[in-house]
């Protein structure tokens, strides 16, 4: 019996060992396979996974809590009382050895003046702001995240820019030591291609490593630091954005979660006025007491009584009133702010919406660039092979070409982040897909 125990707990443990090396493997592969991800899906993975987001939940969390807290103070209150007491040897022969008490008391507000309401009010405009606070939040955080996704995707690209240059020039190379060995050019042709490759390989070599970083960058923002590897899809298409600047505003007036918030504080900050207001108003509490005691010697008494108690302010010193001049000032202080914001709010938005449009123009305009620096390069190297042109006008005409595509991809990329930023500005991540199909 005993060797079929242990036999029993060896296989036991084997069958543990089994499933925790499952569930590990299956851990590992979950946390590491984030392949080929779009913004799409490392936007609903940041909103998942991402630290600052999860507390922005757990704020709102307390908010609810506190909310639940100032109800709880509207509602009656019902406490349990007892007690035991023996008493030790004695010659007194009528002390009570043994007495026991027990009973309830409880107090209910009938009236504060309608203090209690109103509190409840402010902290259910608190929940209301934890809620908005948490929008505002995955609004930063999706931009930011769409910005390290938008310069990985640009430094992908360059990487692939750098390396069509670098085929470019070695392609002229094999030209120059064509002609160099047929006696047509100096080696100082040769010379100078090589200087250029150099250059291009260094390029090559700082395009791989910035990618890299914005991976990790990238990552970050998400709030998977952890994780060894991930991976993107996507292009920087330019389309066109229907939403006129007045449409934008209109949305920006009616979505940011900051101006809902402000506008929750000037409520807030009215409901503290009346309060204040109010703190000279009586307050009535009902109060009731339930008692029963018995003891050895004793016979049971039970015993109740029901009190109402009615506090009025007199005087306090000038505090009533000057509690009440704070909570004007504060008010008046909040209204002029509002007006600050919304002008602040208008002016992100216009100048996301023009950024937007230039950045359009911009791509238009380096888009023909290259169709002009692509001919020139196709004369100039028919030109060197003709021998009426330097090796030096030819990477003169390589650098164009490279910069032309780059300033192109620039222009795609400033594009992005200009709707980037307008959606932003919107207050509107949660609606960038219905913006996108605008696009």
């Amino acid at each position: 019996m005993k060797i079929l125990s242990n036999k029993k707990i060896f296989i036991l443990i084997l069958i543990l060992l089994i499933i925790s090396s499952l569930s590990l493997i299956g851990w590992t592969a979950e946390n590491n396979n984030y392949q080929n991800f779009n913004l799409s899906k490392i936007i609903k993975l940041t909103l998942k996974v991402n630290s600052q987001i999860k507390i922005a939940r757990q704020k709102l969390k307390v908010t609810e809590a506190n909310l639940a807290k100032s109800k709880a103070n509207k509602l009656p209150k019902v406490n349990f009382e007892s007690s035991y007491t023996e008493v030790g040897e004695t010659e007194s022969k009528v002390t009570n050895k043994d007495t026991y008490q027990a009973g309830l008391n409880g107090s209910y507000p009938l009236y504060t003046g309608n203090k209690l309401s109103k509190r409840i009010n402010i902290r259910d405009n608190e929940v209301k702001k934890a809620n908005l606070n948490l929008d505002n939040k995955k609004n930063e955080v999706i931009f930011k995240v769409t910005t390290d996704y938008y310069r990985l995707l640009k430094a992908k690209k360059l990487v692939n820019l750098t390396k069509k240059a670098l085929t470019q020039v070695e392609a002229h190379l094999q030209v120059a030591n064509s002609r160099y060995e047929a006696g047509a050019v100096l080696i100082t042709d040769v010379l100078k291609t090589k200087v250029r490759k150099t250059k291009v390989q260094k390029d090559l070599i700082n395009a791989k490593n910035k990618v890299e970083i914005i991976k990790s960058q990238l990552k970050n923002s998400i709030g998977l630091s952890q994780v060894k590897s991930i991976s993107i899809k996507g292009g920087l298409k330019q389309t066109n954005y229907s939403l006129s600047l007045e449409e934008c505003l209109e949305e920006a007036f009616i979505n940011r979660a900051d101006l809902k918030q402000f506008q929750l504080n000037l409520v807030n900050y009215q409901t503290k006025l009346e309060i204040a207001k109010a703190s000279d108003s009586p307050e009535l509490m009902l109060v009731g007491n339930y008692k029963w005691t018995g003891g050895e010697m004793l016979p049971e008494d039970n015993n109740w009584d029901l009190t109402l108690n009615l506090q009025l302010p007199l005087y306090d010193g000038g505090q009533t009133k000057a509690v009440i001049k704070e909570a004007e000032a504060n008010l008046k202080q909040m209204k002029e702010i509002k007006w600050q914001l919304k002008e602040g709010i208008a002016l992100e938005v216009k100048s996301s919406y023009l950024d937007k449009e230039s950045a359009a123009k911009m791509v238009e305009v380096t888009f023909k660039s290259i169709q002009e620096a692509k001919e020139n390069l196709r004369v100039e190297r028919l030109r060197y092979k003709e021998g009426s042109a330097t090796s030096t006008e030819v990477i003169d005409a390589e650098i164009s070409l490279t910069t032309a595509k780059t300033n192109y991809l620039e222009a795609k990329y400033n594009y992005q982040m200009a709707v980037a930023r307008l959606i932003k500005a919107m207050g509107s991540y949660d609606r960038r897909g219905q913006y996108e199909k605008k696009l």
